[in-house]
């Protein structure tokens, strides 16, 4: 979420309006199954992209503690998405995509 040229992600947002807006950068991603990806992103974006995940909203956000580093792993299907981790950079385990001898 590149938005440096806009004031970033501190640019001084409501809270609201900064999940709102990571909301809609998260549901424009295309495709039905979401592809993996990297955001390099301050904690507040990393605080929105949860609560959205968890439909929270912008209170529910403040519930979420974001150390720097820390590494979220979003997944989507079927429009909607779910946390599948929260954690240290290096204490999550790595995304395995299901396949014949991994099933969801």
């Amino acid at each position: 979420m590149d938005d440096r040229r806009r004031g970033g992600a501190t640019r001084g947002d409501s809270l609201r309006a900064l999940v709102d807006r990571v909301a809609g950068w998260m549901d424009a991603l295309p495709g039905e199954e979401r592809a993996v990806g990297l955001a390099v992103v301050d904690p507040p974006v990393v605080r929105a992209a949860v609560a959205h995940a968890l439909g929270a909203g912008p209170a529910g956000a403040w519930r979420v503690d974001v150390a720097p580093l820390t590494l979220a792993v979003l997944t989507g299907h079927g429009g909607r998405w779910n946390l599948r981790s929260l954690g240290a950079a290096g204490c999550v385990p790595p995304i395995r995509e299901p396949g014949p001898d991994r099933p969801h």
